[in-house]
């Protein structure tokens, strides 16, 4: 997969497109069908993460309750008792703040009805967020692509009149899925390519 979105490295910049190498991705059946695949948060690993938070939160908030000692940092950082109860309510602070998030944030889109659908003329991704709003979008009105991982996550982030509709890996029911979807949208784009003159 890596090898054939190599091939489309000029997705990611402006400028014309230049003749498709020899290797590039050719038009398959599986390139003239449509695809559609539910678009939403993995709803057993959000619960956990929630509960992991939680907890870190309550930790946390203890060891700033009991602390009465001062507190040394990768061995850099030397905190007082007052910075050490600063340091664990802070971090009691930003577990919250994600737990807070995966209630009102995350939890919330297991329930919203999203897709991403793949036609042989358009991409159909949904919104950002909370929104229920899907955007159809043409092959060849799409001005850039851009791929990027983290992990084992994936992002594709499609650029079209000057705005970015991002494909996140976590948020589709399986790895195979955003392989194909890679796989079809280089398909798509390599036909947009223009075909060399013969001499």
């Amino acid at each position: 997969m890596q090898g054939n979105w190599s091939q489309l490295d000029w997705l990611k910049g402006d400028g014309p497109r230049p003749v498709p190498p020899p290797d590039a991705p050719r038009p398959t059946k599986e390139s003239e069908r449509s695809y559609t695949f539910a678009y939403r948060p993995h709803a057993g690993m959000l619960v956990l993460a929630v509960l992991f938070f939680g907890a870190g939160a309550l930790f946390m908030r203890h060891l700033a309750v009991t602390n009465d000692r001062g507190l040394v940092i990768n061995g850099i950082i030397t905190l007082g008792v007052g910075g050490a109860k600063i340091f664990y309510w802070s971090l009691a602070g930003v577990c919250a703040a994600f737990v807070v998030a995966g209630i009102f944030f995350g939890i919330p889109q297991i329930f919203i009805p999203r897709n991403v659908i793949l036609e042989p003329d358009a991409i159909t991704v949904p919104g950002w967020g909370l929104s229920k709003k899907h955007y159809r979008i043409p092959w060849k009105e799409i001005e850039a692509v851009v791929r990027s991982s983290h992990q084992k996550y994936v992002f594709v982030r499609i650029i079209h009149g000057g705005r970015k509709y991002a494909i996140n890996s976590g948020m589709l029911p399986s790895n195979s899925d955003m392989e194909t979807i890679e796989r079809y949208i280089a398909i798509q784009m390599a036909k947009l390519m223009p075909v060399p003159a013969a001499r």
